[in-house]
């Protein structure tokens, strides 16, 4: 009879890339291009939209990957971020809260409101 100890088990991870697409906050901001996402632009961009879109996209960065590996992602790129304060509310909305999620977050070099972050 052969025992087996030490048997190595395999371990899986989601590291996952999520264009969000124009996740913006409802106030201005000189450094970004983000007149179009003001509540008084065409788009209409109020509070509750902002939330019910930081609401829905933490639900699909909390289920990226769970069929397969029965957790969340533990890296996720993001790509049209506005800013800093856009992430900490992404982190702190209904789905990812309680998940631990930090993040690494530059500023563009270009005057553009286009940014990419780590999320982890």
């Amino acid at each position: 009879m052969k025992l087996n100890f030490f048997k190595k088990k395999d371990i899986s991870h989601t590291i996952a890339f999520y264009n969000i697409e124009n996740l913006f906050d409802i106030y201005s901001d000189e450094l970004t291009r983000d007149a179009d996402f003001i509540p008084t632009a065409e788009k209409r961009w109020t509070v509750k939209r902002y939330q019910n879109k930081l609401r829905k996209i933490g639900y699909v960065i909390a289920n990226i990957g769970k069929k397969d590996t029965l957790k969340h992602p533990v890296i996720v790129g993001l790509a049209e971020v506005e800013n800093e304060a856009v992430l900490k509310d992404l982190i702190t909305s209904k789905h990812l809260e309680g998940l631990n999620y930090d993040f690494v977050h530059y500023n563009s070099p270009r005057r553009t409101w286009y940014r990419c972050r780590v999320t982890v």
